[in-house]
């Protein structure tokens, strides 16, 4: 079976680091892969030794994505602010449909060319609807994750039924689905998290450069993007550090929101407690120099780095959103908030700063949680399944 996967490029993010993990234990005898960018990606050349072949749809970001209106941070258009579920009317926009049919047309003449047995939608599905509707014109099945959640509209629930199976990474989503259509075929396959190993004199030099003996870094990973939410871990920390000076905050990752978040953190007074440190390679030894672990998302599908703070026994504060709550037990392996409360934020983390004890335990148990994420043979052979299945999906659609 010879499977196109699908992504949009121009970053390397959670669902290519997702596909990176299970192309590389993928069963190469029943499956062969090729995977093709909508326009070049830093870093794609890491999926060499995985895909028969790799090749991009256009050598530039199309004029359809780079000519959309941008957001306030001033980055892409239509498609991103899909995924931040701001762009709901660009699905129901026709002019921007019709600004993408030379995209659909071209797609489709790539997948007959290829003749292909199913098209892999990789990212969440309203990132790609041209690839939805170039995989049907050329009549080949369309398997498409959903890696965060999506908004129950008319135009939704139409390029939705375009796949023949959609793949939610967590099941809330998967449900949120069912609900919005009871006709769509949805699975839950969480993806795959590689065991972390860490530079134990690199992490505890990273500390060093943190913090100071005694004081208790807490510390966050990812985008610098409105879905993570930082801003309310910055006025959480606000309240923390009145409470307790020896408190730290270190967050790692860049994005569009680097100038709004310094401007917070200069607002608020917090310059010397807290850190945007920028984008890190050595994300494991990073985590390992943590005493806390903070999740402040607005949505979520499933975060890696979650599983990856949980393997190395670090105590997760974590909003209740997506996936999180399949993994995170509250008061058992972590502890649970709302999104969008930074002051029941802030009171978590200082539950956990006052009671070393209870952090210890939360943290002793947090490994248990995450090891099924680990099997990284076994959640590949899931989803292995699911695209040798591909076919009869499309016989009964």
């Amino acid at each position: 079976m010879r499977i196109l996967h699908v992504e949009v490029g121009g970053s390397y993010g959670g669902s290519l680091g997702a596909l990176e993990v299970y192309l590389a234990h993928s069963d190469r005898k029943e499956l062969v892969h090729d995977l093709l960018f909508y326009y070049p990606t830093p870093n794609a050349e890491k999926f060499s030794p995985h895909v028969a072949e790799l090749s991009t749809l256009y050598p530039a970001i199309p004029a359809w994505i780079s000519a959309a209106p941008r957001t306030q941070g001033g980055k892409s258009g239509a498609l991103r602010r899909l995924a931040r579920l701001r762009g709901v009317s660009a699905l129901r926009s026709w002019a921007s449909l019709i600004k993408q049919l030379p995209t659909v047309i071209r797609l489709a003449r790539v997948i007959r060319r290829g003749n292909y047995d199913i098209v892999h939608v990789n990212n969440t599905f309203t990132y790609q609807v041209p690839t939805l509707l170039a995989a049907r014109l050329a009549g080949v099945p369309v398997v498409a994750h959903v890696r965060n959640p999506v908004p129950d509209a008319p135009g939704v629930r139409f390029f939705a039924r375009q796949a023949n199976c959609l793949v939610s990474v967590a099941e809330v989503h998967a449900e949120n689905l069912r609900k919005m259509d009871g006709s769509l075929r949805v699975i839950t396959c969480h993806d795959a998290v590689e065991r972390v190993s860490v530079n134990q004199q690199a992490a505890q030099g990273l500390r060093r450069s943190l913090v100071n003996d005694g004081e208790v870094l807490v510390g966050s990973l990812g985008r610098l993007d409105p879905q993570k939410g930082f801003e309310f871990l910055i006025q959480a920390a606000a309240c923390v550090v009145k409470e307790a000076p020896n408190v730290r905050f270190a967050v790692a990752g860049d994005g569009s929101q680097r100038k709004q978040l310094d401007e917070l953190i200069n607002s608020l007074g917090l310059p010397e407690h807290f850190r945007l440190i920028g984008f890190r390679s050595d994300s494991a030894d990073f985590l390992a120099a943590l005493d806390i672990f903070a999740i402040s998302s607005l949505w979520e599908g499933l975060p890696l780095a979650l599983i990856e703070a949980m393997q190395l026994r670090k105590p997760a504060v974590a909003t209740v959103v997506g996936g999180i709550p399949e993994v995170i037990q509250d008061r058992v392996n972590g502890l649970l908030v709302p999104p969008r409360d930074a002051g029941k934020l802030a009171a978590a983390i200082l539950e956990l700063v006052h009671d070393p004890e209870r952090a210890l335990r939360l943290g002793a148990a947090a490994p248990t949680a995450a090891e099924p994420f680990c099997d990284l043979e076994a959640r590949a052979r899931e989803l292995d399944s699911i695209f040798l299945s591909a076919p009869e999906f499309a016989t009964h659609n």
